[in-house]
C-alpha cells in the first residue's frame, strides 16, 4: 500500500481486504467508506483506523482526494473506527521524517469524531457485530421490511450481504481472541457464536490463511503483526 494515495473524483473502490492494520488520514477531498465497523462520510482531517483482516468499500466524492496511509501495530488498531486530528500538516511532516513517530503522534492527538451513518441498514450492521447478533429474518420482520429488501439494501451499502458480514465479524473476533488470549479454542468458538471449534477453525483459515492452531504455535507469525512493516495488504 502506498503511503500517499491519490483517489480520482467519483471513483468506486470495490470491497477489498486489508491484512495489515493501518490508519487512513484524509488530507483533502473526501469519500464514503463502508467497512467492518460501520459507514462514514469522511473529509480532510478525518482518520479511519482499520483492524487486521478488515474489508471495506469506498466511494470517492466529487473532488480529488488524497489519503496518508500509516501502518499500525495490532494493539493500536484495536481502537478502530472513526477519529479526527486537528493538525494534519503535523502528521504529514512527521511521516516524511519518521513514519513510526508519526503514528505515535497521531495516536496521542486523535479525538473521537461524530457518529457515522445511522439509517436502518447501518443499525443492522452495528448489531451484526455484537455477540448477540440477531437473525436476519427476525430483524427484518421486526422492522417491517422484506428480507429480500434488507439483503439488497445491505449489499448496496456495504458491498456484501448481511449474513457474510456477520460471519466475518465473528471470525475476526475469534481470531483476535485466539491470538491474544489463552482461552481454549472450543470456548472461543462458543463465545463467538460458531457451531463448534471445527466451524470456527475453517472460518479463521479462510479469512487469514492460517488455522487457529498455527496462529498460536508459530510465534514468528504473531511477531509479524507486532511489526507494522510486515504482512501483505
Amino acid at each position: 500500500m502506498k503511503q500517499r494515495q491519490v483517489l480520482s473524483p467519483s471513483a468506486h473502490l470495490p470491497r477489498h481486504l486489508h491484512r495489515q492494520p493501518y490508519a487512513a488520514v484524509v488530507l483533502k477531498g473526501g469519500y464514503t467508506e463502508a467497512g467492518e465497523a460501520g459507514r462514514w462520510r469522511v473529509s480532510a482531517g478525518d482518520v479511519l483506523i482499520h483492524a487486521p483482516f478488515s474489508f471495506h468499500m469506498d466511494r470517492i466524492h466529487f473532488t480529488p482526494t488524497e489519503v496518508l496511509n500509516l501502518p499500525l501495530h495490532l494493539t493500536e488498531s484495536l481502537r478502530g473506527g472513526f477519529w479526527r486530528v486537528e493538525n494534519v500538516d503535523m502528521v504529514v511532516q512527521e511521516a516524511e521524517k519518521d513514519p513510526v513517530q508519526a503514528v505515535a503522534r497521531l495516536m496521542e492527538t486523535i479525538q473521537p469524531a461524530d457518529a457515522g451513518e445511522s439509517d436502518q441498514i447501518d443499525e443492522l450492521a452495528h448489531q451484526l457485530c455484537q455477540s448477540d447478533a440477531p437473525a436476519i429474518g427476525a430483524w427484518s420482520r421486526h422492522q417491517g421490511i422484506r428480507r429480500e429488501t434488507v439483503f439488497r439494501q445491505f449489499q448496496a451499502a456495504y458491498g456484501v450481504n448481511p449474513t457474510q458480514y456477520r460471519i466475518e465479524s465473528r471470525t475476526r473476533q475469534a481470531w483476535l481472541a485466539t491470538l491474544t488470549s489463552a482461552t481454549p479454542l472450543a470456548e472461543i468458538s462458543l463465545n463467538c457464536g460458531f457451531a463448534d471449534q471445527a466451524h470456527m477453525s475453517r472460518a479463521i483459515k479462510r479469512l487469514t490463511g492460517f488455522s487457529p492452531g498455527q496462529w498460536r504455535r508459530q510465534a514468528s507469525l504473531q511477531h509479524a503483526f507486532k511489526n507494522p512493516r510486515l504482512g501483505d495488504c
